[in-house]
């Protein structure tokens, strides 16, 4: 018996280790992290109080505001002085918290199929090997730049809108399998509760495109014990409110971020008023996302929906159809909640946050599991068709690496520029600024990459004050300096970059 025990932990610890090191290296050498643009250089080292700033600039962004610049400070002080290489650190130590994050997320989204599903062991690991590479194979195609679920636009949307998601969507694996309700006892396990508790704390409040994934589970719950129960009468519905009101709670908390985030500076100054939300140019955007669906992943969505729901049929396991049932109803609700949140909060927002995999990854999370719960559905029915499981695991790890000459994943920078040509800016960028120092000036000229004809961005004109702020709060400058942007096209032909019109 502690032999069995000791092999299966020895089991989990060596996937666990094989995830984060897959996404580690990926993150490393296969799409570097590297800050880039003027909102890397600002929030970087920009710490945030740890509650909500009622009429700040962003109200509720608690969880990516102080990640963020806690990896930066990490990266500065404690991993560049052993490599030597700013840049680098920042790379890799945000590299190692994002492949963490996807790590737990991973090993959460396998304890949800041993504890809901009640599949094999060897089935978990191979499912949930799956489910990773479906996040990048999702969006694949012919040629040019793909999109993948667990990628963004730069570095700071991968800590502001992918991390949270991530967060959020582990949260709900780890309530479900874990089988919390909203009678949830708050007295119970005082130290488990009390972790648990910042957890949510930080869920709810990280991003209002990313809440969602938490609130949507926790509303389909709710949703589905009211329509259990029958409830007819006031009593009865504020019983059921007082037996439920853990959720209760969490969705009161989640509705009062909304209302301080609608209240913020940055709501404030962008999107279009409730009256003229452009809901038919979200929609369509909407509708491209599924456009470029890659044809493997749609040809299995609906071979396994097709085929769970001939078993269903057929079937005369009442228990197992039963079960099949529960879940697939919050999942259709969640799923159906968090589609039209995401269109509305998208329309006030922009009409293009919608085409964004760290934003419709939000609604995929959803559409991931239906797959998988329907697989496992069929797994439980016809147990020999784990035969073909390590097929189709060669089959779908070829189709997420093989890439032509014209394709391949999207990078992680502004205006998608190879991220070993925005590592070689940024060390232009420091070089000047260290030289500058080293020769005592206060006040110094930085010349940047031409950009955009609005405010030169990705490097904007009030950039200066942000870069010298971090490099000095690094630990790279001894002092700040007043920095003033200066365009210049003859960075862009140096690093081959194109040179805006």
């Amino acid at each position: 018996m502690t032999f069995q025990w000791n092999f299966h932990k020895a089991q989990q610890w060596a996937y666990a280790i094989f995830i984060f090191l897959v996404m580690f290296i990926f993150f490393v050498k296969g799409n570097m992290l590297v800050p880039y643009d003027g909102d890397d250089w600002s929030n970087l080292s920009s710490m945030r109080n740890a509650i909500p700033m009622p009429n700040g600039w962003n109200p509720i962004k608690i969880l990516p505001e102080t990640l963020f610049p806690i990896t930066g400070f990490f990266a500065a002080y404690a991993v560049n002085p052993i490599i030597g290489d700013y840049i680098q650190s920042i790379s890799i130590t945000s590299a190692c918290v994002l492949s963490l994050i996807i790590t737990v997320y991973v090993l959460l989204f396998r304890r949800w199929l041993v504890q809901i599903w009640n599949v094999s062991s060897a089935t978990s690991y191979a499912f949930s090997f799956l489910f990773l590479l479906f996040h990048f194979l999702v969006f694949k195609g012919k040629v040019g730049a793909n999109p993948f679920l667990l990628g963004s636009i730069n570095l700071t949307c991968i800590f502001h809108y992918l991390i949270p998601a991530l967060w959020n969507a582990s949260l709900v694996l780890y309530f479900w399998q874990c089988r919390i309700t909203g009678t949830l006892r708050f007295s119970d396990n005082l130290g488990k509760r009390s972790f648990l508790y910042i957890v949510i704390y930080l869920a709810i409040f990280s991003n209002v495109l990313s809440s969602i994934i938490l609130s949507a589970y926790v509303g389909a719950c709710l949703a589905k014990s009211f329509i259990q129960q029958r409830i007819r009468t006031k009593q009865a519905f504020f019983a059921y409110l007082n037996e439920n009101k853990f959720f209760v709670i969490i969705l009161v908390v989640w509705f009062i971020s909304l209302i301080l985030e609608a209240n913020g500076g940055r709501s404030r100054a962008i999107g279009a008023s409730i009256a003229h939300l452009p809901l038919y140019e979200t929609g369509m955007e909407f509708i491209k996302v599924f456009k470029h669906i890659n044809k493997y992943f749609a040809g299995t969505f609906i071979f396994v929906i097709a085929v769970a729901g001939i078993y269903y049929y057929k079937s005369k396991n009442l228990l197992k159809k039963k079960v099949l049932c529960n879940e697939m109803t919050i999942l259709l609700l969640a799923l159906l909640g968090t589609g039209m949140y995401l269109l509305l909060v998208c329309a006030k927002s922009s009409a293009g946050y919608i085409g964004r995999s760290d934003v419709i990854i939000g609604l995929f999370f959803w559409i991931l599991l239906l797959l998988f719960s329907c697989g496992a559905y069929i797994v439980a029915y016809w147990q020999r068709i784990i035969l073909l499981l390590p097929l189709l695991l060669l089959f779908f790890t070829v189709q997420t690496i093989y890439s032509s000459g014209d394709t391949y994943y999207a990078e992680i920078t502004m205006g998608r520029i190879d991220p070993e040509i925005c590592y070689q800016i940024d060390k232009d960028l420091i070089n000047q600024i260290i030289t500058a120092e080293q020769e005592g000036k206060t006040e110094m000229i930085l010349v940047v990459p031409k950009g955009d004809n609005r405010d030169n961005w990705p490097h904007p004109m009030y950039m200066g004050g942000n870069i010298s702020k971090t490099l000095h709060r690094h630990g790279i400058i001894r002092y700040p300096i007043s920095i003033k942007i200066q365009p210049d096209t003859s960075m862009n032909e140096t690093y081959h970059i194109p040179i805006p019109k």
